[in-house]
């Protein structure tokens, strides 16, 4: 995925495809969901309003989101903490990869659920 069809350019010029750009594929569509950008990627990401939408919606809908410490503007600007819950998780190593697959596993955080919405 990324913010247009037509893909990415990495940062030593080479391009990488997208199957899926941002604004038309919802993070509704996905069971968790990963933020791995570059530090300069995730200032472009920053400024996307897709992105930022994207990664909001991803919260809201109660998935797991796996993030890199680089992905902290998106984070910012979309007013989620990067250490929000037990569903957010830092992709820091082989222990985050881990702890991702397995909260993954479980498709939602529901103790999350509370914290975004009115009882009722």
């Amino acid at each position: 995925m990324a913010p247009k069809i037509s893909g990415v350019t990495t940062g030593s010029g080479k391009k990488l495809p997208a199957d899926q750009a941002l604004s038309g594929a919802p993070s509704s569509f996905f069971d968790a969901v990963a933020l791995m950008p570059s530090q300069q990627g995730a200032g472009m990401l920053a400024k996307e309003a897709a992105a930022v939408d994207w990664l909001r919606d991803a919260f809201g809908h109660l998935k797991i989101i796996g993030h890199v410490a680089a992905a902290a503007p998106v984070f910012a600007k979309a007013s989620v903490e990067p250490d929000a819950d037990a569903g957010v998780i830092a992709l820091d190593g082989s222990k985050g990869v881990a702890a991702f697959v397995k909260a993954a596993r479980q498709h939602r955080i529901w103790e999350r659920e509370p914290t975004l919405r009115s009882p009722g």
